[in-house]
């Protein structure tokens, strides 16, 4: 099944598919994993077995796998897409180290809107710093992308425009956006010169989306 799945994907022009989740059903009622049964197993083993056939598979058609929901949402209490998410209570080194072990096998890992205040307080980890910073010790030509910044979990915390530059600042290669909130040609032009504009005031952030375009350019030429 998988194969020719992965087959068509290419056959119809998609060379990315952000698969696998790889989140543990840590919580049986968490809203967006557990309940909806979008984890392989609580066993890290198990995923990892998972994610080894799905990263053969997808490289034997030079399809891209991406590793979601870092650090690991699987405990969660609430649904990202309409909450605010801590994860600091719930979080655990077993599912941070699912990430840790795979990121070797795929190329690419979205972080979730998940707060995780050991970190980086009161800051999604995929505007953190502190979290772009873990994965890059492990896998530095890793491309990072962040989880979709109209999500509530973002929204109710700042606009989509400064959760675009707060995540290139953080270190995040790339930024998804739902488009669907206001008129999509407005609001990527907007953000495209939010993010012009701030990268033009602090080198350090043009330092990061230099990088981030240098590790896009070798995703795609693999």
């Amino acid at each position: 099944v998988l194969r020719p799945s992965y087959a068509q994907m290419r056959q119809i022009g998609i060379d990315v598919n952000l698969s696998p989740v790889v989140d543990l059903d840590i919580n049986p009622d968490s809203p967006d994993v557990g309940s909806v049964q979008r984890s392989y197993s609580s066993d890290p083993k198990l995923v990892a077995a998972c994610v080894e056939a799905l990263a053969e598979v997808a490289a034997s058609v030079n399809l891209k796998l991406c590793l979601k929901h870092f650090p690991g949402t699987g405990g969660a209490k609430v649904n990202p897409h309409d909450h605010v998410m801590d994860l600091s209570d719930c979080l655990t080194d077993v599912q941070v180290n699912v990430f840790k072990d795979l990121i070797s096998r795929v190329p690419m890992a979205l972080f979730s809107h998940g707060i995780v205040n050991q970190w980086e307080k009161d800051t999604p980890v995929c505007l953190s710093t502190v979290a772009v910073n873990k994965m890059r010790a492990w896998a530095p030509d890793a491309c990072i992308l962040t989880d979709d910044l109209q999500m509530q979990g973002v929204q109710k915390l700042m606009s989509t425009g400064e959760a675009c530059v707060k995540a290139v600042r953080a270190g995040a290669d790339f930024i998804l956006i739902g488009n669907n909130m206001k008129d999509e040609q407005q609001q990527a032009e907007e953000f495209a010169r939010q993010l012009f504009s701030a990268c033009a005031q602090d080198a350090f952030m043009r330092a990061h989306a230099e990088a981030s375009i240098k590790r896009i350019r070798m995703l795609k030429s693999g």
